[in-house]
Parts: C-alpha cells; structure tokens; sequence
C-alpha cells in the first residue's frame, strides 16, 4: 500500500461521504470512530495523520465494510471507481449548487460556539472541492 496515494484517496472518500451525510462534518473522527465500533475517537485524529500504526490496509477494509458505497480497491490503489452503485437503487443526484446550498445551510445551522464554526467552515470549504469532483464524477458516468 502506497500510503500518500491512498491517504488522498481515503480523504475524497470521507469528502463524499460528508457530502452524501454519512458523515458528520463537524465530528467526522468521532463519526467514523463509532461507526467501526472504536469506543476512542482519537485513534482516529491518528488515522487522518496517515499514521502508519492506525491507517493500515486493515483499517482501509474496516472503513470500506462500514461504508460500502466506497470501494476498497479504489481507496487501496486507485482501481475502478470511488463509489459503488446498486443499480437497483434509484438514485437522485442533487445539482451541485443545490449541493453548495445545503452545506452552507447546515454551517448555518451549527453550534453558535465560534471556535467550532471557525473550525467546520474550513472542513467544509476544502470539501466543496472535493464535492465538486464527485459530482463531476456521476456526470461523467
């Protein structure tokens, strides 16, 4: 496993999953952390360091069984596509400027703590970048 290659292919996924609302924009560690079942979300901050002890090829499995709309050859090396579709599921895709709307919608919507808001409209500001790219991805497909 190339760690720097699959490290960026794992944070698109999170990116999208953020976007989709499987994730947490504002707690996406803590998010993640109970979705595979840690009870120590900190792990996790370790994770997004791509510190080898946490993000291993192991961890990569776990977090594709727990979201499996990503693929986990995809994340691993870069093979076939991000996201798995159930073709038998009907799927709506949002435009992106509706997409754009409810991000900034849920900003609004989030703690009055200045700190956190700081800290999340950041998050989510390196995220439309990513957002975009998915959307660029269902419309290339």
């Amino acid at each position: 496993m190339e760690v720097q290659s699959t490290f960026k292919r794992f944070m698109k996924a999170v990116g999208y999953l953020i976007g989709e609302g499987e994730i947490a924009v504002t707690s996406s560690a803590k998010c993640i952390a109970e979705k595979l079942g840690w009870k120590n979300s900190n792990n996790m901050s370790a994770v997004f360091k791509a510190d080898p002890v946490y993000f291993t090829e192991g961890f990569i499995k776990k977090f594709c069984e727990a979201y499996p709309s990503i693929s986990v050859e995809w994340v691993l090396n870069g093979s076939g596509k991000m996201v798995i579709i159930n073709k038998t599921e009907d799927i709506t895709i949002i435009p992106e400027d509706a997409r754009i709307k409810q991000l900034e919608a849920r900003i609004a919507a989030m703690s009055r703590n200045r700190e956190q808001q700081d800290k999340a409209y950041e998050l989510i500001l390196s995220m439309l970048d990513v957002v975009s790219k998915t959307y660029s991805f269902f419309e290339n497909n």
